[in-house]
């Protein structure tokens, strides 16, 4: 029998590996996780660019949007809120009115005539509060330091013989007016649309509010 030498077994074990390891169902397979590990990163790269994109601010559509519904809440909520700080200022004014025909009716029972002359009054009243008195102290004008101002009338002036006290908001075209000895109050709407709409809002009438002449006022309790 003869002995092959080592050499070229050597030889031939070598050659088989390098088939086995060339065959081409290992190149495919190779090949096809190669593609795969490929595509898992470029899909991986392509989430992670979505990310950052999404991170770096939002889109202008999404801005647009915002800032079109800013626009409608502050056309809807803008006059309503500016309509109830007017609303607020007018109403504050009843209860020192009152105040100011209930101290004169007082007056007039303990001296027999009403007065101007704020001392005269049992009512305190704000820091910085202002008198300046006309016609012989017959009528004056109380300014108060928010800038509202009370007009009292305390005897027969140019033919009006009702004692009353006048009052108007800062910035409100609207004059409460209360008569002493009647209790009777009005709203004068000084013939604009805002006007009206605070008169009615005080109480007086729409039916009277609506066609109310200029320079007139409409009733209303207190």
């Amino acid at each position: 029998m003869k002995n092959r030498s080592p050499g070229r077994l050597g030889r031939l074990f070598r050659n088989a590996v390098t088939l086995e390891s060339r065959s081409p169902g290992s190149v495919v397979i190779n090949k096809r996780e190669t593609t795969d590990a490929g595509t898992l990163r470029a899909a991986r790269h392509s989430s992670m660019t979505l990310c950052n994109e999404r991170r770096g601010g939002f889109t202008l559509i999404e801005l647009l949007v915002v800032v079109l519904i800013i626009g409608i809440l502050s056309a809807i909520a803008l006059p309503q809120y500016r309509m109830a700080v007017l609303r607020t200022r007018l109403f504050r004014l009843l209860p020192m009115m009152k105040a100011v025909k209930q101290a004169n009716q007082a007056y007039f029972m303990a001296n027999g005539s009403y007065t101007n002359d704020i001392s005269q009054w049992d009512i305190s009243f704000p820091t910085g509060t202002t008198l300046a008195l006309g016609e012989g102290g017959k009528t004056a004008t109380i300014t108060f330091p928010d800038g509202s101002m009370f007009f009292p009338v305390s005897a027969p002036v140019e033919g009006r013989s009702n004692p009353r006290v006048a009052a108007q908001a800062k910035g409100i075209p609207v004059q409460l007016l209360v008569f002493y000895e009647k209790n009777e109050w009005r709203c004068y709407p000084g013939g604009t649309d805002l006007g009206r709409r605070l008169c009615q809002a005080v109480g007086a009438q729409p039916a009277c509010v609506q066609t109310v002449a200029p320079g007139a006022g409409c009733p209303f309790t207190f």
